[in-house]
């Protein structure tokens, strides 16, 4: 679809070398029902519920992040928010693997990129531990800094259930983070539903400190959906 912007005006200009011998033989309106037919027949075929659960998909990171975030996504779907990694096509993911250099590590280090939008099949590789479609450092660090919300919409975060051991993890989201559920043990210091955290940059020591599941969430009370907000087909023909 990007490239059909790109290529619709020039291919109109060109098809006149095309067409313009023909109106002396055959109807306009017969040439325009022809060039018409075709986008006729694939608008008939289109899935009209995909348009709104984009809208629905866009409106709610608004609500999560009122003001602009650095995001990773496949193809920059969020108009006046920093994309901040490589438009994943094919040959753009083949040439980031090639080069060895974990870009989305990288700009976790550089600045907090608190949203993940998995809104692209290539994401479902992260779930394979031996996946070649991310680097291994990337691979890491989208598992471990981001928690699903709702539909494609993963926020940075942390989960912490009941009965799991203590564990050190490695934050790359920077920032105020907001207990929800349970309490949480974060560093030696028991922090309950509702308080928001300032984490800084690197290893931190979780531990469950009650009898709930608990969550960290990015952000000072976000606006959060209902889990099963947003599970609608967001791309036609796939």
């Amino acid at each position: 679809s990007y490239y059909f912007v790109f290529i619709l005006a020039p291919l109109c200009v060109a098809c006149i070398a095309a067409v313009e011998p023909l109106r002396n033989r055959i109807p306009v309106a017969l040439i325009a029902a022809a060039l018409v037919a075709p986008s006729l027949a694939i608008l008939a075929d289109e899935r009209t519920d995909v348009l709104a659960n984009q809208r629905a998909l866009i409106s709610e990171v608004h609500r999560i992040f009122p003001q602009p975030v650095a995001y990773f996504d496949h193809p920059g779907m969020l108009s006046g928010y920093a994309k901040r990694n490589g438009f994943m096509t094919p040959w753009g993911m083949k040439g980031y693997v090639a080069s060895g250099v974990p870009v989305y590590a990288a700009a976790m280090e550089r600045e907090p990129v608190p949203l993940l939008l998995i809104n692209w099949w290539v994401f479902g590789a992260l779930g394979d531990p031996e996946n070649d479609i991310f680097l291994p450092a990337d691979t890491a660090a989208l598992r471990e800094n981001y928690v699903q919300v709702a539909g494609p919409i993963f926020v940075a975060g942390r989960d912490i259930a009941v009965g799991d051991p203590p564990r050190v993890t490695r934050f790359l989201v920077p920032g105020p983070y907001t207990v929800l559920g349970g309490p949480v043990d974060i560093d030696g210091q028991v922090r309950r539903a509702g308080e928001i955290v300032e984490i800084e940059r690197g290893e931190h020591r979780l531990t469950p400190a009650g009898l709930t599941d608990a969550r960290m969430i990015w952000g000072r009370h976000p606006d959060l959906p209902t889990h099963d907000r947003l599970n609608g087909a967001i791309w036609t023909r796939l």
